[in-house]
Order: C-alpha cells, then structure tokens, then sequence
C-alpha cells in the first residue's frame, strides 16, 4: 500500500527601511507518494566539505537544512571541493531547497564544527 506524504512549505521575507516596506511570501502544500522522510542531526566538520546526509531517502524532493550552531557557520556547496557556494548559513540561519534529482549538498563549519539539522521528502 503506498503511502501519502503531505509537504507543506510556508516562507516569507519581510524588509522595513526608511519608512519603506516590501514583502514576499508563499505557502505551498504538495502531497508525495513516496514513503522516505528524514529529520536528523548532523555534525559538520572544518577542513573539507562533506556530504549532507539524507539516510534512507533514495532522493530528495525538498531538503531543509538548519544551522543550529549559536556562534560558527555552515558553508553549502553543490560540489564536494566547495568550489560552487550556493549558502553560509551563520547562527540560526536556514535553507530551504527543492533539489533536482541526483544532487548532493555537501557543507563545511569554518571555525568549529557545528551540529545542522537536516530535514529531507522524497518526491
């Protein structure tokens, strides 16, 4: 019997300035039929870029992925030599991606290693 997940993804951006104000924002809910989810935390290392860890899931539809370091930051490449930065995630900062299939993330702490927590859906 498969099984139904319901990915719902709520993000707004709000910016005051001056007196001036704008705003973006979208909920989006999508129903999967895959049966692989994760939520796990994951210790990323200084000195290299490494793979972020989506355990079971065959791939990833949509990946979250939360510093939760309260000092350092995460650096995210889609490449394991770090050579192509899509984020840096200073303290308590986030990303929220919908990945193509067969990409790897791959992260890096700069100072210290920091703990990220890792939420992943399969398609």
């Amino acid at each position: 019997m498969a099984v139904t997940i319901a990915k719902t993804i709520q993000a707004s951006l709000s910016l005051l300035s001056s007196g001036l104000s704008s705003a973006v924002s979208k909920s989006l809910t999508e129903t999967s039929t895959g049966s692989d989810s994760l939520v796990q935390a994951q210790t990323i290392a200084t000195g290299s870029f490494q793979a972020i860890g989506i355990g079971n899931c065959a791939s990833a539809d949509w990946i979250m992925i939360l510093n939760t370091d309260p000092t350092n930051f995460v650096e995210v490449a889609i490449d394991s030599g770090g050579s192509n930065k899509i984020a840096k995630l200073t303290a308590g900062r986030f990303l929220i991606l919908p990945l193509s299939s067969g990409v790897t993330l791959y992260a890096q702490a700069t100072t210290a290693a920091c703990v990220v927590q890792v939420g992943v859906v399969a398609p």
